[in-house]
């Protein structure tokens, strides 16, 4: 009779963390494939060849598998189909004039491509929901303190469906190159903090799109939500510091101008005083990221 360690059981094959596991490596697998088929390419639109089409969709088909499985590999699938189906393409065709052309090839694949990833996703959030049995989107920030997530399952579902949401609001915001509308990333971003109003990521995201419509009051104000919001987005004082930095040039060349300023242009030319100062204000004001914590 052995008096050694009493031996593990096996694993067993049908439970979801193995099937989890088995599925994760497959998508694994073809992840390295695309990596492969990727670096080999001499123009960017060869990333959709229909080799590169078909290991894509795999990936996607394995990856959805594992995220409707009660499993430690969902979060990892949910950045592997993130990543290699969708975000690396988008940031190789976003190098190239190209896709921004409206009269090339490469353009109408990129315009397909940032389009069906958006189907995809919205499909996949609202089949996550029917499968767990949980929904969440479409709720606003009352109705979810009240819905009760006492599983793991949903509390995994109501985190995933932030990230998905992002995602999307991501994909809309690559599709304002292309023609997309501009209410959509704007939509899908304030969707995002009603599910977690603690992540500063959307928050960010906003203060872009205000800084890329030359909405600077906005832009500022959605930057300091990032980096006061428990969870700030990494970049978000980086940005802001970049924001103040061209408005104290433009208040430099304002305050230059102020002594040749010619009469019709003054109301003008004060109201735009006004504004570059304010936000220098803004920037006197605003505490650096590592004392923000101190504040809270």
């Amino acid at each position: 009779m052995s008096l050694g360690r009493s031996r593990q059981k096996p694993p067993n094959p049908d439970s979801s963390e193995t099937k989890g596991k088995r599925l994760f490596r497959h998508a694994w697998d073809y992840a390295q494939r695309i990596d492969r088929a990727t670096n080999t390419i001499r123009h960017t639109a060869e990333l959709f060849s229909p080799e590169l089409q078909s290991l894509r969709k795999k990936l996607r088909d394995k990856c959805e598998q594992v995220l409707l499985l009660s499993c430690s590999y969902r979060h990892k699938a949910e950045d592997l189909l993130w990543k290699k189906a969708f975000y690396e393409v988008v940031q190789k065709c976003k190098q190239h004039r190209q896709a921004l052309d409206g009269s090339s090839p490469l353009h109408l694949a990129y315009r397909h491509h940032l389009s069906a990833a958006s189907s995809y996703l919205a499909k996949l959030l609202q089949k996550l929901q029917e499968h767990y049995g949980v929904t969440v989107t479409g709720l606003d920030g009352s109705q979810l303190e009240d819905l009760e997530l006492d599983s793991s399952d949903a509390q995994w579902l109501k985190a995933a469906c932030y990230r998905t949401v992002v995602c999307l609001g991501d994909l809309a915001r690559y599709q304002l190159a292309v023609g997309g509308s501009p209410y959509a990333p704007v939509a899908y971003y304030h969707q995002a903090i009603s599910l977690d109003p603690t992540k500063g990521a959307p928050f960010n995201q906003l203060a872009a799109l205000a800084g890329d419509k030359n909405e600077f009051l906005d832009a500022v104000y959605y930057y300091q939500r990032s980096l006061t919001s428990p969870h700030p987005f990494e970049g978000s004082e980086a940005n802001l510091q970049r924001l103040f930095s061209k408005n104290r040039e433009k208040l430099d060349m304002l305050l230059a101008r102020a002594e040749h300023t010619k009469e019709p242009a003054i109301a003008d030319f004060t109201r735009k005083f006004l504004l570059v100062r304010f936000l220098h204000l803004q920037q006197v004001l605003s505490p650096s990221k590592k004392y923000i914590k101190l504040l809270l």
